[in-house]
């Protein structure tokens, strides 16, 4: 009998003597041995599928795997549903470093879904325990001092690494929905301090030597940041050369004020057809600005009758089109059919 042998080539089972030639055999049912001067690995099959292997380096077992229960070796101890290869399931372990310190990881899975996190350092000082679901978790350093603070839920279907809290990790997406979190250095002074807010910079953000105000992840200077609402002025914001800040400062003032500061165009007037209620009248306007246009279209409140302005995409032409745009329909449906109102409730 002969078995498989990845640096030896053909291996005697009886032997140990290697030809010198590798080759690959059809295994249903058994077991084959391959031996080399310093080691040894004995694979198990059934149905032809391996099902343990076990690597013995001068007598010592160093790795050994089961599949769809665990493998293990020096450096980890891996847990696996039954009937998968890789589909992790109960507690495992590794041995991995958290910002270059080293220490041991060790993860619970459910099904292949991570539900809970604890890592020590070598030290044995708990850097951190983290459980899917639950708001916040602090990181220390091997010291005991705060190293990271969150606030927010980890999103974990996102994450796959060993531990999650990682430089790589941790930025917009490193949460769910909105999020705050504080770095600290080893002496205690905060290092990164902000917040985001659907997975962008919000508000003033600290670091080392300086502070940073953002606007939907836009930096925005710290006086105009800090301008009353009320006190913006349109003309003053469409003149400024960033494309992106001015898009977020425009987005921060109500819409009826632009239009009324700016002026504007009517370039199409429309009838909002209202069930059981009078029609009330719409209107495209058009503003030119840098870069593009701004275009609203103004409608009327049914009970109040009070103006509103609904930003719409500068290529818009017709009230119809851009009201189906505000549902979130486009401005055409497939073979460019329009999308028509009857009545609007």
């Amino acid at each position: 009998m002969y078995g498989w042998g990845s640096h030896s080539g053909l291996v005697s089972i009886s032997n140990g003597k290697a030809n010198g030639k590798s080759f690959g055999i059809n295994a249903t049912d058994g077991k084959v041995v391959v031996t080399t001067k310093h080691s040894k690995n004995i694979i198990t099959f059934i149905g032809g599928d391996i099902n343990t292997e076990k690597c013995y380096q001068k007598g010592i077992l160093t790795y050994s795997v089961e599949y769809g229960k665990f493998e293990k070796d020096a450096d980890q101890h891996l847990r696996w549903r039954k009937g998968t290869q890789r589909g992790l399931h109960g507690k495992s372990w590794r041995k991995e470093k958290l910002f270059g310190q080293h220490g041991k990881c060790h993860s619970w899975y459910y099904q292949g879904r991570l539900i809970r996190q604890l890592f020590y350092y070598e030290n044995g000082v708990k850097a951190y325990e983290y459980r899917t679901n639950s708001r916040g978790c602090t990181v220390y350093f091997p010291d005991k001092q705060k190293m990271i603070e969150i606030d927010g839920i980890v999103n974990t279907a996102r994450i796959d690494a060993y531990p999650i809290f990682t430089k790589e990790n941790i930025k917009n997406d490193f949460c769910k929905g909105d999020w705050s979190v504080t770095i600290y250095r080893n002496d205690g002074a905060i290092k990164i301090q902000g917040t985001y807010k659907n997975n962008q910079q919000v508000g003033k953000w600290t670091y080392p030597d300086r502070v940073i105000y953002f606007e939907r992840g836009v930096e925005i200077p710290k006086k105009l940041y800090e301008t009353p609402i009320e006190q913006l002025n349109a003309k003053d914001i469409i003149g400024i050369e960033n494309t992106q800040l001015r898009s977020v400062m425009l987005n921060r003032m109500p819409r009826e004020r632009i239009v009324e500061q700016l002026g504007g165009r009517i370039i199409h007037k429309a009838v909002q057809h209202m069930a059981g209620e009078q029609d009330k009248p719409m209107a495209l306007i058009r503003i030119d600005a840098p870069g593009e246009p701004l275009v609203f279209l103004q409608v009327e409140c049914v009970s109040t009758g009070t103006k509103y302005y609904l930003a719409v995409p500068p290529t818009s032409t017709k009230c119809n089109e851009a009201l189906q745009w505000t549902y979130g329909v486009g401005h055409t449906l497939p073979g460019n059919q329009t999308l028509k109102f009857k009545y609007e409730t």
